[in-house]
């Protein structure tokens, strides 16, 4: 079946709220995000509730097709969430991981980002992984060294994954990962 769109391709979009909040771990998002009600203006739907970065809402724009699928066409500094990515480093430069806590299904993959204040590994603690799970065994013990480097790891096991910066623990680099 084509896909066939309403009112010229697009429908306006109005911004009813924005929040910063971690969205469920179903959005699969870069939790805490934040999360936006977005209000169609047109009659063809009522509203959509999608986990977005709202940098800008300013020409975001709503394609409804005839499956009933949502698509979102945005301008780029709208960030639609996506498989989680975990920043190492914020980008103001504090030692630390952003965000330092999420929550993602089990077998989703999560990016770890050298960001700002490098170097940066990512240890899992022993004691802070599911029992089944040998921590040095998603571990990435060397370190990253160039902005833009990444660490991808996939998390099986439900449970929760405590893990922290090696070079920059004692400043508070750790963090999370709750996978259910």
């Amino acid at each position: 079946m084509a896909l066939q769109t309403l009112t010229n391709s697009f429908v306006p979009l109005q911004v009813s709220w924005c929040r910063r909040a971690i969205v469920p771990s179903s959005y699969k998002s870069d939790s805490p995000s934040t999360v936006c009600s977005l209000s169609c203006t047109s009659s063809a739907a009522s509203s959509a509730f999608l986990p977005v970065s709202c940098s800008g809402l300013k020409g975001v724009l709503l394609s409804l097709a005839a499956t009933s699928a949502i698509v979102l066409s945005a301008p780029s500094d709208v960030t639609i969430a996506s498989a989680a990515t975990i920043k190492m480093g914020a980008d103001e430069g504090t030692l630390v991981f952003v965000p330092a806590s999420i929550s993602i299904p089990a077998g989703e993959k999560v990016t770890f980002l050298n960001n700002k204040g490098f170097p940066h590994n990512v240890i899992f603690e022993k004691d802070g992984v599911p029992e089944t799970v040998p921590a040095e065994t998603i571990s990435h013990e060397d370190y990253m060294n160039e902005q833009g480097e990444q660490f991808v790891v996939t998390l099986k096991e439900k449970g929760t994954y405590r893990y922290f910066c090696e070079p920059h623990r004692t400043a508070g680099m750790y963090g999370e990962i709750i996978v259910t």
